[in-house]
């Protein structure tokens, strides 16, 4: 149903076909279509990557509605940006990488949503920080933001399976399914975003941060 609604909304008016071939099946030859103006080979690009979508925001949240909210949002999203896919890019971590800026987004909302505290709590906020503690907080932060950095250094295939897998907890198979690709090529893509990593992330002196 919730695929039936957001295909109707961002595809409404009669479908512009840019040519009268027969459509390639591939997900990548669909979202270049789409890119170029062919609503049908949106909705059929729709129809096969929705159903991952949906099953990745599912394996991360845990709750079947969020995850049709959030999967009705990056369909929207790929609606509005569908103009700025570049074959021969792949359509999967191209889409996935909107779909984890989605989920992002989704976390930043929750963590400013108020929360009730109690009486503990508050002395706890109360109480001045330990010196040690701000530095270690401030060396954290330092090092999130070289890490942020070294990913936004890969590109963007090897990217998605990293926060897939490192930061989501998705094992291969489960990363190659929602991609639509081989657990092999997750596997290698993985090797190559590990190593790229790490040789971004070793400080000038040679040591690791």
């Amino acid at each position: 149903m919730w695929l039936l609604i957001v295909a109707s909304f961002v595809l409404a008016g009669p479908a512009k076909v840019t040519s009268s071939a027969a459509f390639d099946s591939t997900e990548d030859a669909l979202m270049a279509a789409y890119a170029a103006g062919d609503d049908r080979a949106g909705q059929r690009l729709f129809a096969s990557i929705a159903p991952r979508l949906r099953g990745f925001f599912e394996r991360a949240s845990g709750n079947p509605a969020l995850a049709d909210d959030l999967t009705q949002q990056t369909l929207l999203r790929i609606h509005v940006a569908r103009a700025q896919f570049r074959p021969p890019a792949h359509a999967a971590p191209w889409i996935f990488t909107i779909a984890r800026r989605i989920q992002l987004d989704e976390y930043r909302r929750v963590a400013r949503q108020p929360k009730l505290v109690g009486d503990a709590a508050l002395e706890r906020q109360a109480a001045p920080e330990p010196v040690d503690a701000a530095a270690e907080r401030s060396d954290g932060a330092a090092l999130a933001a070289r890490v942020r950095a070294a990913l936004d250094g890969l590109s963007e295939s090897q990217r998605v399976v990293i926060q897939m897998h490192r930061f989501q907890g998705m094992t291969f198979p489960a990363i190659a399914e929602a991609l639509g690709t081989s657990v092999g090529a997750v596997r290698v893509r993985a090797c190559r975003a590990y190593e790229n990593l790490r040789r971004l992330l070793v400080s000038p002196t040679g040591e690791d941060v």
